[in-house]
């Protein structure tokens, strides 16, 4: 079977170089339909990921015009922490001031790995050209940096900054900040090889849901037969099963109780009334872009942070509700998020199928509190309402 690794990556350097105007699906459909004869010559899966950015870059140049493309030993441990936090931090706000095909050539660079050869070759650059360019958009993007963030000029280390951190960034930022691969884009791929030559994708979610569902449906299938063996080969399986299936405890609480428990204890950080201070606050101390929702019938008071797990912090936006003077609170969880929440709480297939459907919101009652759950792309909000709100549903 041929492999084709990550289609994820192929989708999210469409999004990079994707025109206001373009459908990102049509464009990728386009770019894979163009790379596929190169394949059918020479049968090799990583010509057919460079010819596919080959054909992307050159539907691009004639659709629009193109774009102008032409570790340092610290000091002290806790230099180096505050130093990387602060480029951490920095990053995604300088990302996205670089020119289209700036970031393209990051992305193949940092995330696909490529070497200065192959991005010649993908491009049409010669290659002591395209190394060239290469540094200039490393130290075009460290230049930012460095002039967004005071604090982190007064630190730079003399050697510079180690570039692991900007491809550390990118990937992240690939992961957190794009959109993720439809199941359309995997179906099409798929449907474009025969079944023996069929490749390997990276998962999409809905396949992971399919996935772990049927993982689930084989745990039940085992429980029923051991029913039918002795009592001690029910409590080996029962073993087993706790070690191999990492079923959770059945005093394990739901990421709906976790985030009503969690609430009580929610102060703002920063105060504000101002949406857009809100959200800069949320990029700035969480890398992430979380768009301030508006509620009915409340006022936003501020921004918090909560611990919801050992090591793992989410933004909260505190409203002050007008029909209780109390607060409602909303978690600003993600789908990777509630994934690394699994290992510690109940997240529930139920949920995550129901998110699908990003207009439709979810509400729970959990200790008299309602929950309301729903989607803006791969944000997924709980606003944890006072305790016996009338009209929770209203709230959006």
């Amino acid at each position: 079977m041929t492999r084709l690794d990550n289609i994820d990556r192929l989708f999210a350097a469409v999004q990079l170089l994707l025109p206001d105007d373009t459908d990102s699906g049509k464009l990728f459909k386009e770019a894979f339909d163009g790379s596929l004869p190169d394949y059918e010559v020479t049968g090799d899966s990583d010509r057919l990921r460079r010819s596919f950015y080959a054909k992307l870059i050159s539907i691009l140049q004639h659709a629009t015009p193109p774009d102008g493309q032409a570790p340092a030993e610290v000091q002290s441990d806790l230099k180096y922490r505050i130093h990387r936090k602060l480029f951490d931090e920095a990053f995604p706000y300088a990302f996205v001031q670089l020119k289209p095909g700036e970031q393209l050539l990051l992305f193949l660079t940092s995330v696909e790995g490529y070497e200065p050869d192959s991005i010649a070759e993908i491009t049409g650059f010669e290659t002591d050209h395209a190394t060239r360019q290469i540094e200039t958009v490393f130290h075009k993007l460290e230049n930012i940096i460095a002039g967004s963030a005071v604090r982190l000029e007064s630190i730079q280390t003399e050697a510079g900054v180690p570039r692991t951190w900007i491809t550390d960034n990118l990937k992240t930022f690939s992961s957190s900040y794009l959109e993720k691969t439809p199941d359309t884009i995997h179906r099409f791929v798929e449907s474009r090889f025969s079944p023996g030559e069929r490749p390997v994708t990276a998962p999409s979610i809905s396949a992971a849901r399919r996935e772990k569902k049927a993982v689930a449906k084989n745990g039940k299938a085992l429980k029923l037969v051991a029913t039918v063996f002795t009592i001690f080969f029910t409590g080996l399986a029962a073993i087993v099963a706790a070690q191999y299936f990492a079923v959770p405890e059945p005093t394990t609480p739901s990421v709906y109780e976790l985030s009503v428990e969690k609430a009580s204890n929610v102060r703002p950080v920063l105060p504000t009334t101002d949406a857009a201070q809100a959200e800069q606050f949320i990029l700035t101390h969480f890398g992430r872009v979380i768009m301030v929702p508006a509620l009915r019938s409340a006022t936003l008071a501020g921004i918090g942070s909560s611990e919801v797990m050992s090591g793992r912090r989410v933004p909260t936006i505190i409203y002050e509700d007008a029909g209780s003077d109390e607060s409602i609170v909303v978690f600003g969880y993600s789908y990777a998020i509630l994934k690394e929440l699994s290992a510690v709480t109940l997240v529930g297939e139920s949920l995550l199928r129901s998110l699908e459907e990003p207009a439709v919101p979810i509400i729970e009652t959990i200790r008299g509190h309602p929950v309301v759950v729903w989607r803006v792309a791969d944000d997924i909000l709980f606003a944890v309402l006072p305790e016996g709100h009338e009209n929770p549903g209203g709230i959006l």
